[in-house]
């Protein structure tokens, strides 16, 4: 049964009480959402309504042909994202009047990627319809045998077993297909960032591991983007626009709201076409 929206306004004041105190964006955006969406009559139903309605038709134009870049894509639907999830935003501060933490944004943004996932992932996968044969080589570039010399690594970290530094990241990328939200593929993310940086510690001395993780993280650079090709590789993810696509992801940083670029969007789309084969 529908709630009146003097019910509904009555317990979203209850999560705007506690969201003030704790900070907690995602639990409360999720449950504004949900509230609101169970009142037929609420105004903010229709305003929630109309901005997905016009973010799907958004979306659904950006124009994305065999060559342009997964990245540029993604920017493009990104920049669609934002703009509404900051209107949207807008209006239900302006509606229920509290002031919100930075955060409540990102978080709305999370749930017009889910809310309109079906579109952009149409947009991905039309573009990738009839993918260039160098995608094939690209792949084969990446997954070399000759591990060392794909990673530029120098002879005192190549001598280690790399297999065994690397499987417990192989094993959280694995948790990367199951993702949902925005949110749930950046932890993924973090926790084979974190995992990389503890087993490389294991074998090599703290100055070098800081060294190695500003190679990795603050340059963002070809290093990272060759490891993150190898885990990718040893989990047998083999979907060869998703690992194009993911490790595009990895290659800007220019995002204020991750660490891994304006490409996070063009991530999840990746995470949720992946493929794995278990031998």
């Amino acid at each position: 049964m529908s709630c009146s929206i003097k019910e509904t306004d009555t317990i979203i004041k209850k999560h705007i009480k506690a969201y003030t105190k704790d900070g907690n964006a995602s639990t409360f955006v999720d449950a504004i959402f949900h509230d609101i969406s169970e009142c037929a009559s609420h105004p903010l139903l229709d305003v929630i309504e109309f901005s997905v309605h016009s973010l799907n038709a958004n979306i659904s134009r950006v124009v994305a042909g065999r060559h342009d870049k997964n990245e540029k894509v993604a920017s493009n639907i990104k920049c669609y994202i934002s703009q509404t999830a900051s209107d949207l935003t807008e209006q239900i501060v302006s509606y229920y009047k509290f002031k919100p933490f930075p955060t409540l944004r990102v978080e709305v943004e999370n749930i017009l990627f889910d809310l309109c996932y079906s579109t952009i992932k149409e947009v991905f996968c039309h573009k990738e319809q009839k993918p260039s044969e160098n995608f094939a080589f690209q792949f084969r570039l990446y997954s070399a045998s000759n591990l060392a010399e794909s990673f530029h690594l120098s002879t005192k970290f190549s001598n280690h077993n790399l297999d065994e530094i690397f499987k417990k990241s192989i094993h959280v990328l694995t948790c990367i297909e199951t993702t949902t939200t925005l949110f749930k593929t950046r932890k993924v993310i973090s926790a084979i960032q974190d995992i990389v940086i503890e087993d490389m510690a294991k074998c090599m001395d703290k100055a070098a591991v800081l060294a190695f993780y500003l190679i990795l993280i603050d340059r963002t650079s070809e290093e990272y983007v060759n490891i993150f090709m190898f885990l990718i590789v040893k989990a047998q993810v083999i979907d060869l626009f998703g690992i194009l696509a993911m490790v595009e992801g990895f290659k800007v940083d220019s995002d204020e709201s991750s660490r891994f670029g304006v490409t996070f969007c063009n991530l999840c789309v990746a995470a949720k076409n992946v493929n794995s084969i278990r031998t």
